[in-house]
């Protein structure tokens, strides 16, 4: 007969194996919207030294514009102000905005497709085989709809030949609207799922405006109410506008005085790899200038126009990433509102519904974002030139294996490749674009597809 003691001692396992499974079946946090401000917004009102260092950079970003000018002036004997490259990027814009006009219906078409399932699944026998054939169809309807919207996206870019911004403009929309249909779909179909139409009075659909605010609002995590600020603040708009037209053109100085006078000649004349090497090189500090200033624009001025415009109160669109230690705090803090989505529905899901290891959620949902990042670089530029997911691939895997516990070391380290990774990757996309141009090749091959022309030319480089 056993005693008290050995009872307990087996018992203790089972009791410790039930309460690991509670704990490892507790579903991840949700998404909580607050009023806020950006991170930047907070700084700039509170800390006059980091207001200081905005100035010094809007300063800087000035004497580049003026040192372009006179050296467009006095050297080239020649005055555009940078405009030229700004409107030649901009190329075909009324085209761009019909098709971004056709992708939007074709999003609230979805919206209404997918209220079309919810009235008609109601109706169906809850136990039958109709219900289930019903739901697998539009299912898979879903699934060719969004493909054939993408696929839609590379229709418009490659038959109206717009330049790389004209089309980022499509190609990152198609990937926005995407985002926000799938955010939508996935928060609405679980009550549709779960309607009992016998025991409850209302169909728990959302109303039309909802979806269309949602689809302006700069957040992908859909709700049927967000935090509201209480009024509109037009000088904040004002100069939120200024600091965007002020970015374009200081990117379009940049690229003008730096980056395409280096490779403009790729394939006319030959090259040499010390040439390539040092060129690579001395354009880390304007590659970086480029990334940072599109940061600002992007996720700080657009981002906080929208939020103002529609008084949406949540506006953490990104953390204080420039203080990272890691890639990984990297990819986590400087664009919340892609983050929050990639989590939301796509890691939390793997790992709820899916597979139970984070490892496997985590690797799936960096694999797709960087899938999706290369579509759509491919087809802005018109070539296969993964060199965002191949250089940040190597800088993830060894800062995984090199472990410095001064985080003024590891923060400078981060910079020191931050600077390096932003030079090689625009000065090698300038590279491949300017080879494209002035070197002739077979653009039908799959070979011409997937391998850079400046590496696979033989007479270009000594």
């Amino acid at each position: 007969m056993d005693s008290d003691g050995d009872k307990k001692s087996r018992s203790e396992p089972k009791e410790i194996a039930g309460r690991k499974s509670v704990v490892k079946c507790v579903p991840l946090p949700e998404k909580q919207f607050v009023v806020r401000n950006s991170v930047l917004t907070d700084l700039f009102d509170d800390v006059p030294h980091i207001k200081t260092i905005h100035h010094i950079f809007v300063a800087i970003l000035i004497c580049l514009g003026l040192s372009t000018v006179a050296h467009d002036y006095y050297i080239k004997k020649e005055l555009h102000f940078g405009l030229t490259l700004i409107f030649s990027g901009f190329g075909k814009f009324h085209f761009v905005l019909l098709c971004w006009m056709i992708l939007m219906i074709l999003n609230c078409l979805g919206f209404a497709s997918f209220n079309f399932w919810a009235k008609i699944r109601i109706s169906l026998s809850p136990k039958g085989r109709i219900i289930k054939l019903w739901d697998i169809t539009w299912l898979l309807i879903y699934i060719a709809f969004q493909i054939w919207c993408f696929m839609l996206a590379e229709y418009f870019v490659h038959t109206f030949r717009f330049p790389p911004p004209s089309a980022s403009i499509i190609l990152l929309e198609q990937i926005r609207l995407s985002m926000k249909l799938h955010a939508f779909i996935r928060t609405s179909a679980g009550p549709i799922l779960w309607y009992k139409p016998h025991t409850e009075r209302d169909l728990p659909l959302s109303n039309f405006s909802h979806y269309f605010y949602f689809l302006f609002a700069p957040t992908c995590i859909f709700r049927t109410s967000y935090p509201r600020t209480s009024h509109i603040r037009w000088k904040f708009i004002f100069f939120r506008t200024l600091e965007i037209l002020g970015v374009i053109v200081c990117q379009s100085f940049v690229f003008h005085r730096f980056f395409i006078p280096a490779y403009r000649d790729f394939g006319i004349r030959r090259f040499t790899w010390d040439e390539l090497i040092v060129s690579f090189l001395e354009h880390a500090l304007p590659g970086l200038l480029i990334y940072v200033s599109g940061f600002y624009l992007l996720l700080h001025s657009m981002q906080n126009i929208f939020a103002e415009l529609l008084r949406f109160g949540d506006r953490l669109f990104y953390r204080d990433w420039w203080n990272c230690r890691t890639f990984t705090e990297f990819f986590r803090n400087w664009n919340i509102v892609v983050h929050d989505w990639l989590y939301t529905y796509l890691y939390k899901d793997i790992y709820e519904h899916v597979v139970r290891s984070k490892g496997v959620a985590k690797f799936t949902t960096f694999l797709v974002s960087a899938i999706v990042h290369e579509w759509a670089l491919t087809h802005m530029f018109g070539y296969f030139f993964p060199l965002v997911f191949i250089f940040f691939m190597l800088f993830v895997m060894m800062i995984m294996f090199i472990k410095i516990r001064d985080e003024t070391v590891v923060n400078v380290l981060f910079w020191v490749q931050m600077a390096l990774g932003c030079g090689f990757l625009v000065s090698g996309y300038t590279l491949e674009f300017f080879a494209r141009q002035n070197i002739p090749g077979d653009t039908d091959s799959l070979k011409d597809l997937l391998f850079p022309r400046w590496l696979t030319c033989v007479d270009c480089i000594d």
